[in-house]
């Protein structure tokens, strides 16, 4: 079996668990939207897995080849599709662009089934030379690069948009890195699946391997800038499934290189006995290494440590400015880590990223009984309802100097914690009163 196949095999089933698990762990808002994410993972699998089964189709083999070839460019379309309906379906514009590329989509599709002469007037099995189409350069084949061109610079451009509108620092990186992961995807799936088949068909297997930049890059903005709200459970499960899908591919790269330099052969066969015994020793001398990168991943995702005192003195140093409250919320939401830190102040929610609530749930919310002791507040069953919902766990109130209520402190689930407990908001109650005086004179004063 050939490294390329290998790799492809592996990166679909990345794409398909990432998919998943991004889909299942979505808010229930957000569920819906996501199903269009799952479908394009699900064509970017199809896509790649029918790549690797082409080129690793043996010469006999005839009958197979053009089931492949269609399963290929379905899958392809397939995943623009979804993805089309994942980015822009949330504008208007987007809904319309999506529709028409949706149809578009489905036109090819059908074309395709109706007569694969559309695309190709030949195949070419061959050992030495490898696996290959005869492209005719017709309607079909310019109406199929125009549908790739067109929606790889929507997807693009939907991405920027989010860039330049977005107003909370933290997501606009996040979605900066998902378009640098994106754009790599993009940019070499139109030169090596779309253009360069024309003269060379045995690299378009980099297209699809190029997946694997889109969603490292999506997952990474998930995790460290929440331009997406995944469940704890789900985040975990997704961060194992990245973790151990991108070791077994460092390993398989690394078995293929050793095994061609000891054996001079490009597959194995009896002697990958010895070369399997080489690898074992590799991984066991790679242990530390492997405990280090997952010491950084729980860092990120699930650690109980805070550096209380660096908090204070980044809020002591903001006690004489009008701070940013986004900022100062996405700060606290880092650092302390919560999956969410929002203020309620005046009606209006200042939080460390989006929450699904509306206006007149921001009004129960503010209309919830003083604290009995301290400054933290009880749920009505309204509210609870409402916070269930968007994994909200506790609400604090803040006070002045005087003593006197000016807004509330909305506090999300502990990152990497399956179950709230209140022994959690300890080393918060000493924070939340910094931050009364970090913002409460500037909103007194606009009272």
């Amino acid at each position: 079996m050939k490294l390329t196949t290998i790799l492809l095999m592996a990166v679909s089933l990345l794409t398909v668990l990432a998919g998943f698990s991004i889909t299942v762990g979505s808010q229930k808002n957000e569920r819906h939207r996501s199903a269009w994410f799952f479908l394009a993972t699900l064509g970017a699998a199809a896509w790649a897995v029918f790549i690797a089964l082409f080129l690793s189709l043996p010469e006999e083999n005839t009958t197979l080849a053009p089931v492949y070839i269609i399963g290929l460019y379905t899958g392809a379309v397939v995943m623009d599709i979804g993805l089309m309906f994942y980015m822009c379906w949330g504008y208007k514009v987007g809904k319309i662009a999506a529709s028409i590329f949706c149809l578009y989509g489905v036109f090819l599709i059908i074309a395709l089934f109706y007569n694969p002469g559309f695309l190709y007037s030949g195949i070419q099995l061959s050992f030495n030379s490898g696996n290959s189409l005869r492209i005719v350069v017709d309607w079909y084949y310019w109406a199929y690069c125009i549908y790739f061109v067109l929606a790889t610079f929507i997807l693009l451009s939907a991405v920027l948009y989010r860039v330049g509108y977005t107003t909370h620092k933290r997501n606009r990186i996040g979605y900066i890195v998902f378009l640098v992961g994106f754009s790599i995807t993009g940019i070499l799936s139109l030169i090596f699946d779309v253009l360069l088949p024309l003269v060379n068909y045995s690299l378009i297997w980099i297209g699809p391997l190029a997946v694997g930049t889109t969603i490292l890059s999506f997952y990474y903005s998930i995790l460290r800038y929440h331009i997406l709200t995944l469940s704890t459970r789900w985040l975990n499960i997704l961060s194992y499934i990245i973790l151990m899908m991108s070791a077994a591919v460092l390993y398989m790269v690394i078995f293929f290189l050793v095994f061609s330099t000891l054996f001079r052969r490009s597959t194995p066969d009896a002697s990958v006995f010895l070369l399997n015994f080489i690898m074992v020793l590799i991984i066991l001398f790679m242990i530390p290494l492997i405990n280090e990168l997952g010491a950084f991943m729980k860092s990120l995702i699930a650690t109980n440590q805070v550096d209380v005192s660096y908090i204070v003195r980044k809020l002591n140093k903001l006690a004489p400015k009008d701070a940013n409250k986004e900022e100062l919320a996405g700060f606290l939401a880092d650092h302390m880590h919560f999956s969410y830190v929002g203020f309620l102040i005046n009606g209006k929610l200042y939080g460390s990223s989006s929450l699904p609530i509306s206006q007149s749930e921001i009004h129960q919310v503010q209309s919830l009984k003083s604290a009995n002791k301290g400054i933290w507040q009880d749920f009505n069953e309204p509210v609870s309802r409402i916070f269930s919902n968007i994994d909200i766990n506790a609400v604090a109130e803040l006070h002045d100097n005087t003593g006197k209520v000016f807004g509330q402190v909305l506090i999300g689930k502990p990152v990497g914690k399956m179950k709230f407990e209140r022994k959690n908001l300890v080393q918060m109650e000493m924070i939340i009163n910094l931050i009364a005086l970090v913002i409460g004179p500037s909103d007194r004063s606009r009272k």
